[in-house]
């Protein structure tokens, strides 16, 4: 960034612009890289069992970039039949589909494992659908 302060300094606007450009496009190649390292380091966390580790990693994230990671490590919650902390995952969701399709999952997973909903899970349904709205 240095040298394009330098050559605008000197009057090579073009090239300041040229280098300016480029120096940008790789910061954001390497904060891209980062989320996308923190959310696969995220999936192993959760597929380790260590959940709350997981979404730790993933507060700093922008919504876009962990959109995947929380549907899975949601899942892996309806897996371990954490149910109540899978849909508390599932309420940070953003992204409409991904939030239907883990919905879906997890009540699969309920389904599977001859639970009941009880009266915390429905409010939590409740109100994930009432955010679909």
């Amino acid at each position: 960034m240095e040298i394009a302060v330098i050559y605008a300094e000197i009057g090579q606007k073009d090239k300041a612009s040229e280098l300016s450009s480029q120096a940008i496009q790789i910061v954001q190649k390497i904060e891209n890289t980062k989320a996308e390292r923190l959310a696969e380091i995220a999936l192993k966390c959760a597929e380790a069992g260590e959940y709350e580790q997981a979404l730790v990693l993933l507060k700093p994230i922008e919504d876009d970039e962990k959109v995947v990671a929380l549907a899975k490590i949601a899942i892996k919650y309806a897996e371990a039949e954490e149910y109540h902390k899978a849909l508390e995952v599932t309420r940070t969701i953003k992204h409409t589909s991904y939030k239907v399709n883990v919905l879906a999952e997890i009540g699969f997973k309920y389904a599977q494992a001859g639970e009941k909903v009880d009266n915390r899970a429905r409010k939590i349904l409740r109100e994930i659908i009432e955010d679909l709205e």
